[in-house]
C-alpha cells in the first residue's frame, strides 16, 4: 500500500497523522518506510496502530476516522483498567482455563478455540469481529444498553435480523455470496502467503548483511557468528523510535 496516498485518500494530511498519533514527521516517515518495506514498524506499539490503520486500502474514510479516534483513545487512557489488573486477570484465565477443560470432555471443539484466537488476534483491526463481540457482550450480560452508540445500533440491528432469520429456519441459500465468501477466504490466504514470503526476504537480507559484515573481517565465520549478528540487527531494527 501506498500509505502517504491513502492518507490523502482518507481526508488527512501526515502532519495531522502525526500530530494525532503523537510523534514527529520524520518519525512518521520513518515509519511508513519499514511499514511499506517490511510489513511491519519497529515499535512495537506503532506497530500494532499501523496495522489498524493501514493494512486494509479499501475502507472508507468514515471507518478510517473511527479507527484513528479508537487508537488515539487507546493510547490516551494509558491506565490499565482494573478488569485488566494483575488478580483479576489471573482468576479470568482460571475461569477460561476450566470452562475449556469441562467443555473438551463433551467433544472436539477445536474451531471454537480457534475463533476465539483469532478474535484476540485479529479484533483491534477488524470492526465486524469487535461488533459481533459487542453484540454477544451485551446480550448476554447486565451492561446498559445506554451506552449503544450510532455504529454498534447500525451492526447490532443487522447482525440480530440476520441471526433470527437462520435461528427461524427462514434462510435461503445464495450461491452468488458462498462464492464470494470462498474468494475472500483464497485472498487471505493469498495475503498470508505473501507475508510469509515476505518474512523469509527479510531474513535472507539479515543473513546476506550480517554474512558481508563478516567476510569484512573474518574469512570463515561460524554459523553462530551469524546467527547472533543477525539478531542483533533484529534488535537495532527494533530499538529504532
Amino acid at each position: 500500500m501506498d500509505i502517504k496516498n491513502f492518507i490523502r485518500k482518507m481526508g488527512y494530511t501526515q502532519s495531522i497523522i502525526a500530530d494525532t498519533l503523537g510523534i514527529s514527521r520524520p518519525t512518521l516517515d520513518l515509519y511508513i518506510d519499514q511499514f511499506e518495506k517490511m510489513g511491519y514498524v519497529s515499535r512495537g506499539k506503532y506497530d500494532r496502530i499501523f496495522k489498524c490503520l493501514f493494512s486494509d486500502k479499501d475502507i472508507s474514510p468514515i471507518v478510517f476516522k473511527r479507527r484513528l479516534e479508537s487508537v488515539c483513545d487507546i493510547d490516551k487512557k494509558g491506565v490499565r483498567p482494573d478488569y485488566l489488573s494483575n488478580s483479576n486477570t489471573s482468576d479470568l484465565a482460571s475461569r477460561i482455563h476450566n470452562i475449556i477443560i469441562d467443555d473438551v470432555q463433551e467433544g472436539n471443539n477445536e474451531y471454537i478455540y480457534t475463533f476465539i484466537e483469532l478474535l484476540l488476534k485479529k479484533y483491534r483491526n477488524d470492526e465486524s469481529l469487535q461488533m459481533l463481540a459487542k453484540y454477544y457482550y451485551y446480550l448476554y450480560t447486565d451492561v446498559s444498553v445506554s451506552n449503544i452508540n450510532d455504529v454498534e445500533r447500525l451492526y447490532f440491528s443487522n447482525f440480530y435480523n440476520v441471526l433470527t432469520i437462520l435461528e427461524k429456519g427462514v434462510a435461503h441459500y445464495i450461491d452468488d455470496d458462498f462464492k464470494c465468501f470462498i474468494d475472500k477466504k483464497r485472498k487471505i490466504k493469498m495475503e498470508k502467503r505473501r507475508k510469509k514470503d515476505e518474512t523469509v526476504r527479510n531474513i535472507d537480507l539479515l543473513m546476506k548483511k550480517s554474512i558481508d559484515e563478516f567476510e569484512k573481517c573474518m574469512d570463515d565465520p561460524t554459523e553462530e557468528q551469524i546467527i547472533r549478528r543477525m539478531l542483533e540487527l533484529r534488535k537495532e531494527r527494533k530499538s529504532l523510535s
